[in-house]
């Protein structure tokens, strides 16, 4: 089994070059685009792929996501282990009550975005303790390791005692009710149980796709611990014979769920390519990209992409408020903003002067 890294930075074609690299792949297989698996994070990246492979394979969409292996990991997972909705808490209203109900507390599972990540909010000390027994175990560590950490970062969190108390009573009813949530999904799918001390590693639950000869890994940069594991397997199946892994690991943003780029980087990898261009960010803008990441404290590379060779400028405003009142309304802007909260008020000011967003 052959394995390939492929860094792709903003607006340098990554897609269009795993397409090239599928048709490729059925080059040397034969027409037959269901011995191919796509894996992403999110179902958005998924989509996108099914609708752009399908143009390119002339075929149609169910193929690549039903009869294929173009879906999301933590889907992949739920196929192969054949776990079935109720058995599920996925993340929704109805996990959420059941939640509040066996723990006797008001918390919710809020999803981020359409990722397999997910922040518990509401009463303050249970709805910490499992939000860091996420963290724990999508990293793959010990409970009380990750609440050392939190605590030594300065950060407000409940006490080791109340954490293992929660943590406690969730994992005892999961198991009384027989419910598994998405991180027990690829835990077992990939070999760990998670004990209130510490992961163990065991034997893997489910079979992996016979048919599937090639893998591709998208925006592994958002990857657990947990989730590489579940990567790696699929990766050394027996039959395949392909691996590629696609990502920028400047684009990481789960960091806070467990997410770690230097997952996607720790492969062993017989080629490594960087996509050369941005064909999106002029000069200006990639410049200001790369004095923003120079910024970090440790793990910063120079990926020598060049930028776009359209014209672009970077201009800079004293307030945001300021740059969203000086919106051309006659031309498409896009705004990127921090949080709902903030876009809510930038729409507040283009309703004021009518401008249609």
């Amino acid at each position: 089994m052959k394995v390939a890294r492929l860094i792709g930075g903003a607006g340098t074609g990554k897609t269009t070059e795993l397409l090239q690299i599928m048709k490729s792949i059925l080059g040397q297989i034969g027409d037959d685009p269901t011995r191919i698996g796509f894996a992403s994070l999110t179902r958005a990246a998924r989509e996108e792929m099914v609708s752009r492979a399908a143009n390119a394979f002339d075929c149609h969409p169910s193929l690549l996501e039903r009869s294929g292996w173009f879906r999301t990991a933590h889907s992949t997972c739920l196929r192969m282990l054949d776990i079935k909705g109720d058995a599920l808490l996925a993340g929704d209203d109805k996990a959420s009550k059941w939640i509040a109900d066996k723990l006797k507390v008001s918390v919710a599972w809020k999803k981020v975005d359409d990722s397999g990540y997910a922040a518990c909010v509401g009463d303050e000390e249970a709805a910490g303790a499992l939000t860091l027994w996420d963290i724990a175990r999508n990293r793959v560590e010990p409970l009380s390791a990750v609440h050392r950490a939190k605590v030594a970062a300065g950060l407000d969190v409940p006490s080791i005692g109340a954490v293992r108390h929660f943590v406690k009573r969730y994992e005892d009813h999961k198991r009384l009710d027989g419910k598994s949530d998405f991180v027990d999904v690829l835990a077992r799918y990939a070999g760990v149980r998670f004990d209130i001390d510490g992961p163990v590693r065991v034997e893997p639950e489910g079979e992996t796709p016979e048919q599937v000869l090639a893998w591709i890994f998208d925006e592994a940069q958002d990857s657990s611990k947990l989730l590489d594991l579940v990567c790696r397997r699929l990766a050394t199946a027996p039959g395949v014979r392909w691996a590629y892994l696609a990502a920028d690991p400047f684009q990481s943003v789960f960091g806070f769920g467990g997410a770690d780029y230097n997952n996607f980087l720790s492969w062993e990898v017989d080629k490594e390519r960087v996509m050369p261009q941005s064909w999106r960010c002029p000069r200006p803008v990639m410049e200001l990209g790369e004095r923003c990441l120079r910024r970090m404290k440790t793990g910063y590379f120079d990926r020598g992409i060049s930028p776009a060779s359209h014209d672009g400028s970077v201009i800079v405003e004293p307030s945001i408020e300021r740059a969203i009142s000086g919106v051309d309304g006659t031309r498409t802007t896009l705004v990127l903003a921090r949080c709902k909260y903030s876009l809510a008020k930038f729409a507040t000011i283009l309703e004021s002067r009518k401008v249609p967003y």
